[in-house]
């Protein structure tokens, strides 16, 4: 089975779980680890999480980063609707 399309992002203060489309936290962690994005050793860091939100994302170029993605709206050309499971250092 495809997974849809899920990838961690980590900066300074927060460590996100970022998937495609409107999910439940629990299908974000699953996806994730099958996927191989996460290992299942870390289920229980990301059980614990501090916030989840859905909402419209967008990807642009940034140095030092493959992608920078950041909140947007629908209206937004580029932008997609995704799962966000963040945990806070």
């Amino acid at each position: 089975m495809k997974h849809p399309s899920i990838i961690q992002i980590s900066n300074d203060s927060i460590q996100t779980l970022l998937m495609k489309g409107e999910h439940t936290a629990s299908e974000v962690i699953n996806s994730a680890i099958e996927s191989g994005e996460i290992d299942e050793s870390d289920r229980q860091f990301w059980e614990k999480y501090d916030k989840v939100d859905i909402c419209y994302f967008k990807a642009v170029p940034k140095p030092g980063y493959s992608a920078y993605y950041h909140e947007s709206s629908k209206d937004i050309k580029g932008a997609f609707l995704a799962t966000a499971v963040m945990v806070y250092w």
